[in-house]
Order: C-alpha cells, then structure tokens, then sequence
C-alpha cells in the first residue's frame, strides 16, 4: 500500500530470511512496482518512520536501536499495545 501513496517514499524493506533477495521474489504481486531487495536488520539506515513487524518481544528487547534509526515508530506486533481505550 505504501508503494502507492504519493506522500511516501519506501526506501529499505528488511529481512533476517530473505537478506539479498528482491522483494518481489517474495511478494511476486510487486513485480514491476519495486526494485528493492530485502537487507538484514543490521544494514537498517536512517529513516524518517519506520514500520516493525517482528515477532512477538523482538520489537521490546531492541526499542533502543531502533528508536536510534527512527524518530516514528510503529510497532505492528502487540509489544507496544495500549491496555486500556482511555490509554
């Protein structure tokens, strides 16, 4: 969906199983829309919002760095989640 969005530009996807390979390899629905490869955590640059999608804990245990290559962070798993509507 990001890809579409006149406002953003996707310029990393990352991958600890995929490292190397084209994105579309993967997600054979994006042939033709991006030429971007799957890089390793590790090889994460800066960004202005970056998007995590790590299994559940991953996310908590390394808030720190990611937090150092972003400013905005959101965290699709339920590490982060908010208990209550009122939170």
């Amino acid at each position: 969906m990001l890809l579409g969005h006149p406002e953003v530009k996707v310029a990393q996807v990352t991958s600890e199983t995929c490292a190397g390979q084209f994105v579309h390899f993967v997600h054979p629905n994006l042939r033709g829309r991006t030429g971007l490869r799957f890089e390793s955590l590790s090889g994460l640059r800066p960004c202005d919002l970056l998007f995590l999608a790590l299994p559940h804990g991953k996310a908590m245990a390394r808030i720190e760095e990611f937090a150092g290559a972003a400013e905005r962070i959101v965290d699709l798993s339920a590490d982060f989640r908010v208990r209550t509507p009122a939170d």
